[in-house]
């Protein structure tokens, strides 16, 4: 990885004609070139400036010509060319990045990508930054993901290494997730996000397995497990406790090992409890269910003894929460543990997946009055705020309610586990207390 970045003088004449612009990029150690018109290029600006990705970013700008006759494609290897050559230091690859235009035209990148290799002598891959695929079973960010892993060469294995793949951003250190692993013998435990060099990102082919910690990478860890040989473990981002302590068990009965997770669900369950007890201003809490504070239990059981005969009541005097889909949880799954704490959870607003309906279901028994709002729902052009919930949970819920107090729950830092829960938990709490 560059820490120091040469200047790059994309007006000298040899670049000229080719509409080749700065801008910025996000995978060690590479460069990319964007292929876009002028209005798909602008989004990358969020990427550019002082301490950013500015320099490791050039734009192929399209014109209307361009995108009729195709004439852009010949110019893609002298691009690139061009582009390495503006750099005082040798890249580990270039990612050649189409955008929705590219879609409709249908360009075979691949041969595209063995045409510029011949070129610049590096390796080259396609970046599809397709939006309008964003909410099909291939989206751009399950794509990019494979891409990256495309790159890794094969290893000797190391028995005592794993590698955390789902996220482009490391994991909060303070998950118990880390010290779980490390009960286990596992010494070396390597993210994409924590790579310096491209030589650590090569290190990750060394891996004896891979732990799943996100859906979008699954498509990529069955890639390596086929070509790598490298197999994989899924390991999904829960909030209710009993679900984590169940997956938790069912890892190690995989590695015929045991987890010593009970100090970390204690805690967790000691934060909910905690919760539970500062909501009791609000209401009658304590006839919520309880039941999923057991280890084996399932959220919102209809044989749960505790469960009273009607929530109306409760809900009434429960504290209210709108919870939007752009924060780091699954915000069905995390309304199941919200609901069962006390909470009246007014609207969900999220784009729903075939693996919610096991949630929807629970939900549908745990709050039946909660109103889900998908991301492209026509309600929303008129969206009706005038009764603003206690507070709301996600960046976007905070557009639909900007004058209630807010907790984005979407940081660089990706919680995960029992941790997760007692943070978050904490964070509202602590708002609860201060909204009083």
């Amino acid at each position: 990885m560059w820490n120091s970045p040469a200047t790059i003088d994309f007006n000298s004449p040899g670049a000229q004609g080719f509409g080749v612009k700065r801008a910025g990029l996000t995978i060690p150690g590479s460069l990319m070139l964007l292929i876009s018109p002028a209005a798909c290029g602008r989004n990358t600006n969020a990427l550019t400036g002082s301490g950013r990705y500015g320099e490791r970013f050039a734009y192929l700008e399209l014109t209307s010509t361009d995108i009729v006759t195709g004439a852009h494609l010949s110019k893609i290897p002298e691009a690139a060319r061009l582009f390495l050559a503006s750099r005082t230091e040798r890249p580990s690859c270039l990612l050649l990045c189409t955008t929705c235009v590219d879609a409709l035209l249908g360009t075979d990148m691949e041969r595209i990508c063995r045409k510029v290799e011949t070129v610049i002598d590096v390796p080259v891959r396609p970046c599809y930054m397709y939006a309008l695929t964003r909410e099909s079973l291939h989206p751009p960010m399950v794509h990019i993901r494979e891409t990256i892993c495309s790159l890794l060469a094969p290893r000797k294995k190391h028995p005592r290494a794993v590698n955390l793949l789902g996220f482009f951003s490391p994991i909060d250190e303070r998950s118990e997730l880390f010290d779980l692993l490390r009960s286990l013998g596992i010494e070396t435990i390597r993210q994409l996000a924590t790579c310096k060099t491209y030589g650590d990102f090569q290190a990750m082919a060394e891996a004896n397995f891979n732990l799943v910690l996100s859906p979008e990478a699954l498509p990529a860890a069955e890639a390596l497990a086929n070509r790598l040989k490298i197999p994989y473990i899924t390991l999904d981002r829960f909030y209710t406790p009993g679900r984590i302590h169940k997956q938790y068990q069912a890892f190690a009965a995989l590695l015929h090992e045991e987890i010593p997770d009970t100090p970390y669900f204690e805690a967790a369950r000691d934060c909910i409890q905690k919760l539970r007890e500062t909501n009791s201003s609000f209401g009658s809490v304590g006839a919520f269910p309880r039941k999923f504070l057991h280890p084996q239990g399932v959220l919102f059981s209809r044989e749960c003894p505790d469960r009273p005969a009607t929530t109306q009541d409760l809900r009434d005097q429960s504290p209210t929460i709108a919870i939007g889909s752009r924060l780091n949880a699954n915000p069905l799954e995390l309304s199941l543990l919200l609901a069962s704490c006390g909470f009246h959870v007014t609207e969900i607003f999220t784009t729903l997946d075939p693996s919610d309906r096991c949630y929807l279901r629970l939900l549908a028994e745990a709050s039946p009055d909660t109103k889900l709002y998908g991301s492209l729902s026509p309600d929303l052009a008129a969206f009706d705020a005038s009764h603003p919930p206690t507070f709301t949970l996600g960046a976007d819920a905070a557009v639909y309610y900007p004058n209630t107090p807010n907790i984005p729950w979407n940081d660089e830092l990706q919680p995960f586990g029992y941790a997760a829960v007692g943070q978050l938990l904490k964070n509202i709490s602590t708002l609860l207390e201060r909204t009083r």
